[in-house]
């Protein structure tokens, strides 16, 4: 089994701890009084989990294939806490769905020599949310230009639209695999970051 930490189940969250999540976790966002679940495991197995789950995430992607099927949760995390070296010990695994080929294979025993060259620490440094000196000028800056547009709220949307598109051309740029916009009921403004998007790609292909 993988080497377990910490395991914290709360049944409610409450306001300002949702807020305070919400500046660093990764994907959904949570809400005030939701559950919520926290899981630290030993780094050797979490980085190799990780290794896992994003190399999973790219044949997905690539094939169009639901995750399940290319390898479940349960036999990622066995993987990752077995580490195996060959196929055969791959093979021997008992949570290994039937459909798992010699492709997969290959590509789960390259993923884990690779997670074993660069494993994670206790703490990743990386991952640290605290932002540095140059953000937090950059938010102060940010803040103080839509506080002068207060009554102008076309403005502000414009303002955003604007910084969003930069962060999200910063993103891609640094290899991000893709993008994923959470409208609100607010589909004109992501429709609108898209066609920045578009607009600065085909402006780079022309000056290219």
């Amino acid at each position: 089994m993988i080497d377990l930490r910490s395991f914290v189940f709360l049944d409610s969250l409450q306001p300002q701890h949702a807020a305070f999540i919400g500046t660093i976790a990764k994907g959904f966002l949570p809400t005030a009084h939701q559950a919520s679940l926290f899981i630290e495991v030993a780094p050797g197995p979490r980085a190799r989990a990780k290794g896992l789950a994003v190399w999973r995430e790219k044949i997905a992607r690539a094939r169009d294939l639901p995750r399940a099927w290319i390898l479940p949760d349960a036999a990622l995390f066995a993987v990752a806490q077995a580490n195996p070296g060959s196929r055969s010990a791959l093979g021997a695994l008992k949570l290994m769905p039937a459909n798992f080929n010699d492709s997969f294979a290959e590509g789960v025993l390259q993923t884990l020599k690779e997670a074993a060259q660069n494993p994670l620490t206790d703490r990743e440094p990386g991952l640290d949310a605290r932002p540095t000196p140059e953000q937090k000028l950059l938010i102060d800056r940010l803040a103080k230009v839509v506080d002068a547009r207060a009554e102008e709220p076309d403005a502000v949307a414009d303002l955003g639209v604007a910084y969003t598109a930069l962060q999200c051309r910063d993103l891609l740029e640094r290899g991000a695999p893709g993008l994923h916009f959470y409208t609100l009921n607010k589909s004109h403004t992501t429709r609108a970051v898209v066609s920045a998007l578009i607009a600065v790609r085909a402006l780079a292909d022309l000056v290219a």
